[in-house]
């Protein structure tokens, strides 16, 4: 299979302003509702000093058919998911960063919609 659609995704971290040091992950778009099959994904990680995990940047709480392949860091910011998008349905998954230099995962937990044919 090949993708004959694109998808772009954008990853960030924010850190609390409080002193409190925590860190919140957000992709954009949260729900992605993907409306074209054999769609490819791409993440892009747009925070300084962040990187995807290398092992297991993202997980499907459930896996699907709809994923044949494990996705792929294209490099240390970017990330590709081939999604065939041929069902309706939602997919919950996890996408992990951390900061650079370290190995404290941090999830963000967004949602894959595929618009297909139900």
């Amino acid at each position: 299979m090949e993708p004959s659609h694109l998808y772009l995704l954008t990853v960030s971290v924010t850190t609390a302003t409080d002193g409190s040091g925590s860190e919140q992950g957000n992709v954009e778009p949260h729900d992605a509702a993907i409306k074209k099959d054999n769609t490819l994904m791409v993440y892009t990680l747009t925070t300084e000093g962040y990187e995807f995990c290398p092992d297991d940047p993202l997980l499907f709480d459930t896996p699907s058919g709809q994923f044949p392949y494990q996705p792929w860091l294209l490099s240390a910011t970017e990330l590709a998911l081939f999604n065939k998008a041929t069902k309706k349905g939602d997919h919950p998954y996890h996408v992990y960063v951390r900061k650079v230099g370290t190995t404290d995962r941090l999830p963000i937990d967004p949602m894959i919609q595929n618009e297909g044919k139900p």
